[in-house]
């Protein structure tokens, strides 16, 4: 009723339901209005600027799959980027040394996921990304035929090289490469820019000059389409939200409906919260009590939502219409957000008709029940598929476009995303302050990633406190040395220093939103100072290089076409021999397989290892001393010079060893082998004395120092974890176990269907996880088949293969192939 008395607010974010965004729609016709945001400008400012370019608000189909030739110009598309799950299934389909291999080159200020896994990478300085945009494109205009060319040439025509090149950060050798690069790939490469580190000028800038890169490449329609784009929205420009807070307070407004938006902790300079507070209704639709909930909560009228699988959901995106069934009825007394939205747009039907009746035929077609439980029961339809689009670039859009030209000051201020925390939204979930990032390998804080240069010159060192000022705003936090990381950039992960949002999110690391207006978030001049206190990070790595160890192995693409056996190998060993026989492996003997070329290094195996196997987060102190209960983990490392260093991941896990160290010193036989292959514990038995973990030599072993379940979870937190895995105890050892519960089940259901497991049916939650097909798991034995190899015998037998620390005979199941870099 509130909610449809008299002028009415809505502030949200992005949505991809189309049965949610017509509700709203419905609501807000003409009488009413709405704010729609981005905390980022990942989604906004892409908008924004093909509104500019080609006059339609929406994010652009990107198929990496498809480029050749890959430049990135502060887009974390691997990490944070729009869709970086999809677009790393992409990019690594083209990781093949064997085939055709694509290149990636970024410039960026700061190390991101993407940047660490570039094939060449230009540090350049924060808030000069557009600026080297519109120098390339200076280079490229005279030999493209794109319209509008003499005024589009004008407009660029103060971008030479020799101009912006010192501006940027970078030499014009090194711009001069770019282009020679980009004219030999028209019409398959792929330029992307922007990301939070790209808000700066005009809004949606970066994408303009992405737009106009690719059009003058020729990419329109094959590397980036229009046809089926990711999402369409109107978003709110940076006027548009300071004018609804002008007219909020002016009392133009009674009521104010805040759908899963938190605008006084993303915005926290822009006056939300006393603006809510001039309103005589507000209603929120949430899950947690936010800051903004916290700052009106004396009149906020909260709606608790449905959690996510106990509602209806449908989302359109890239021209596949998804629909998602709860799986369990709603604990609580709350609703969904879809069905809110149908109670307060007046629809006389309940949700789920709304959607099934109203919203889905648009999709599906033809509708029918027989239509809509095959929607269902495969949980897709594809519409529309993303293909050839023919756009004209307007020459008006650069017109809005400030002369970039980036204020000179000693220190910049940059403030990305974290892969794990994201935007912060749901910073109450404790895996997300847990994972390590995986650039820094930090938990639970943010921190002032400087330059090796920089803190050289300061003599900062990882830990010392640092005072960073913008205009009267001030920040303190623990100075983190980031190799790769740009001289005079300041770099923040944002989401964090929450207030309220639940007792994990409180009071972890600092807002740095509190630096910005809350639209510009790179190249925001600062001011930074010791302020001699120091602070212990949380860290899972302490150190960055191999120390001539080969660990993650490496090469480029030129030595491993001239020979693939050597290529990265260094001091191959023969397996040794044994003082006692080996195993026999009458049916099945398990093995898997990572390919260091397709892992990124983007942690979802961390994450899924985490959820399928129930092993606890211990918090910042636990890490601190070394307890964290990961079964994954992703070993960074470094190579080169630390101003620009080469960046390896290696995912390792318990290698399952023929010949496993920690079976022989358990004096109680806790460890043991199996008739499989697998290293097994027996929880029950194990009485802690970690012998095994000491005595394994790829630290993969974990004790259980607490009770970190009994006891702490409280109705119905018990439902999250998995009831197929037991829970550990204090003082029981615990590590990976290549997910025997799956293995069981599998094994269950081919006796039942009188057979052998078949190849690819069996998958463990990493192996599952993995974005980038970089895991592959299965029979070694190849046990039941008759005809071919399997992936992961076929993957043994590759040239790249190789085993860690084979030097010391333990004959591992887990298999490494050699990380292939295609320098050009």
């Amino acid at each position: 009723k509130e909610a449809t008395s008299k002028k009415t607010l809505v502030i949200r974010r992005a949505s991809f339901s189309p049965s949610e965004k017509s509700l709203i729609k419905k609501f807000v016709g003409k009488k009413n209005e709405e704010i729609v945001y981005d905390p980022t400008g990942n989604l906004s400012t892409v908008a924004a600027g093909n509104k500019r370019s080609y006059g339609k608000s929406i994010v652009d189909y990107y198929d990496f799959s498809k480029a050749d030739y890959i430049l990135s110009i502060g887009a974390d598309f691997l990490g944070t980027w729009i869709a970086p799950e999809a677009f790393t299934k992409q990019f690594s389909s083209r990781r093949d040394p064997d085939g055709r291999m694509n290149r990636l080159v970024v410039a960026e200020p700061i190390m991101s996921l993407t940047g660490s896994n570039a094939d060449s990478r230009l540090p350049i300085h924060a808030g000069s990304e557009i600026l080297l945009g519109l120098t390339l494109a200076h280079e490229l205009i005279g030999s493209s035929n794109i319209a509008n060319k003499a005024q589009i040439a004008n407009a660029l025509k103060d971008y030479a090289p020799a101009k912006t090149a010192s501006k940027i950060g970078i030499t014009e050798a090194e711009i001069k490469k770019l282009v020679k690069e980009l004219k030999a790939n028209r019409g398959k490469s792929l330029v992307v820019m922007g990301g939070a580190n790209v808000r700066y000028g005009s809004f949606g800038s970066a994408q303009v000059v992405a737009n106009l890169l690719n059009q003058l490449l020729g990419n329109e329609g094959k590397t980036v389409s229009a046809q089926a784009p990711i999402l369409e929205e109107s978003f709110s420009s940076p006027k548009d939200i300071q004018k609804a807070i002008s007219d909020l307070k002016s009392g133009k407004y009674k009521t104010v409906v805040i759908d899963r938006a938190n605008p006084v902790f993303d915005m926290p300079n822009s006056g939300w919260d006393e603006a809510l507070k001039s309103v005589e209704n507000v209603i929120i639709l949430d899950s947690h009590i936010s800051e903004t909930v916290q700052a009106v909560q004396e009149k906020a009228i909260v709606a608790a939502l449905s959690h996510g699988l106990e509602s209806w959901k449908d989302a359109y995106v890239g021209g596949v219409y998804t629909v998602a069934q709860p799986v369990i009825r709603p604990l609580f007394q709350t609703k969904s957000a879809g069905e809110l939205w149908t109670l307060i747009a007046g629809e006389k039907e309940d949700f789920y008709t709304y959607l099934k009746e109203q919203v889905a035929p648009k999709f599906i077609g033809t509708f029918s029940e027989k239509d809509w439980h095959k929607t269902l029961a495969e949980g897709y339809k594809v519409k529309q598929k993303p293909g050839a689009s023919n756009r004209t670039f307007k020459a008006s859009a650069l017109d809005k476009l400030k002369k970039i030209d980036p204020e000179q000051s000693e220190y910049k201020l940059v403030i990305y995303e974290s892969v794990g925390l994201r935007d912060g939204y749901g910073a109450n979930i404790s895996f997300r302050h847990e994972l390590p990032d995986p650039v820094t390998k930090v938990c639970w804080d943010n921190v002032a990633a400087v330059s090796p240069q920089d803190a050289k010159k300061n003599g900062w060192e990882t830990g010392s406190m640092l005072e960073i000022q913008a205009g009267d705003k001030k920040i303190t936090l623990p100075a983190f040395i980031q190799p790769g990381a740009k001289e005079g950039t300041i770099a923040v992960a944002l989401g964090f220093g929450h207030s309220a949002l639940g007792k994990v999110a409180k009071g972890v690391g600092q807002n740095v939103y509190a630096l910005t207006d809350g639209y510009q978030l790179s190249g925001i001049p600062v001011t930074v100072k010791a302020t001699g206190e120091t602070y212990k990070i949380a860290t899972t790595q302490r150190h960055h290089s191999m120390h001539g160890r080969a660990l993650a192995q490496f090469a480029t693409l030129e030595e491993y076409k001239k020979n693939p056996k050597e290529a990265g190998h260094h001091e191959p060993h023969s397996p040794g021999k044994g003082l006692y026989p080996g195993y026999e492996y009458k049916t099945y003997r398990w093995g898997m397989s990572i390919d260091l070329t397709k892992c990124t290094g983007c942690s979802a195996c961390v994450t899924a290892c985490y959820s399928e196997n129930n092993i606890p987060a211990v918090g910042r102190d636990e890490i601190r001393v070394g307890r964290e209960m990961s079964w994954m983990r992703i070993d960074r490392y470094y190579a080169g010079s630390e101003e620009n260093p080469i960046t390896i991941f290696q995912p390792v896990l318990c290698q399952h060893c023929e010949n496993a160290p920690c079976e022989n010193v358990c004096p109680v036989a806790a460890t043991s082998h199996s008739d499989e292959g697998l290293n097994d514990i027996a929880y029950n038995r194990c009485i802690g004395t970690r012998y095994c973990l000491n005595n394994c030599p790829y630290k993969v072993r974990r004790f259980n120092w607490f009770e970190n379940w009994e006891g702490k979870l409280q109705d119905p937190e018990q439902y999250a974890l998995n009831p197929d895995v037991t829970v550990r105890s204090r003082g029981v050892i615990e590590k990976c176990s290549f997910c025997v519960q799956r293995i069981n089940a599998a094994r269950q259901k081919a006796k039942l269907e009188n057979r052998t497991i078949a190849d690819g049916e069996l998958k463990t939650a990493c192996q599952q996880g993995c974005p980038a097909d970089a895991i592959v798991f299965g029979d070694r034995n190849n046990y039941g088949r008759e005809n071919g190899k399997n992936e992961v015998i076929v993957r043994h037998e590759n040239p790249r293969t190789y085993q860690l620390l084979s030097e010391i005979n333990t004959k591992p199941m887990v298999d490494y192939m050699v990380k292939i870099r295609n320098e050009g």
